[in-house]
């Protein structure tokens, strides 16, 4: 693999970073297709596998998070230190740090007041190749900082 090649895959598993984070504050279908369609999704307690289960939990916890219904919240969901352990033109394993802010009373005007985050999540995550994207095969999410 040329380091041009490795470079592309990089930033194309960056890109799915970036559109699960914001899919997971504002867009479940947006969030689900990060996934392939058989992925799996580990978190503390719970194994989830393939698209049905994913948007399954991520509609439970965009109810869960509805504290107050006239404005609903506000997510901001952002990934730091972005470390690729292993590139190759089949697959990508990559650890990241993820911090998740939440205003569970969110008036309807920005900015929000700053708080700390709610959670701090390291994750170890395997991108594969699908369609000219490369998208998240296998996921697994560890609470640091709850």
């Amino acid at each position: 693999m040329t380091f041009e090649q490795s470079l592309i895959i990089r930033e194309a598993c960056r890109a799915t970073y970036a559109k699960y984070a914001f899919g997971a504050d504002s867009d479940i279908p947006g969030f689900v297709s990060c996934f392939t369609a058989d992925a799996q999704w580990t978190r503390p307690n719970m194994v989830m596998r393939g698209h049905d289960e994913i948007r399954a939990f991520m509609e439970r916890q965009l109810v869960d998070n509805l504290a107050d219904p006239e404005h609903g919240h506000f997510t901001c969901h952002q990934f730091t230190t972005i470390h690729f352990e292993e590139i190759t033109e089949t697959h990508a394993w990559v650890s990241a740090y993820g911090q998740v802010y939440r205003e569970r009373h969110f008036s309807g005007s920005l900015p929000c007041p700053m708080a700390l985050p709610e959670l701090v999540v390291r994750y170890r995550t395997k991108f594969v190749p699908r369609n000219g994207e490369w998208l998240i095969a296998d996921h697994t999410a560890e609470h640091l900082f709850r």
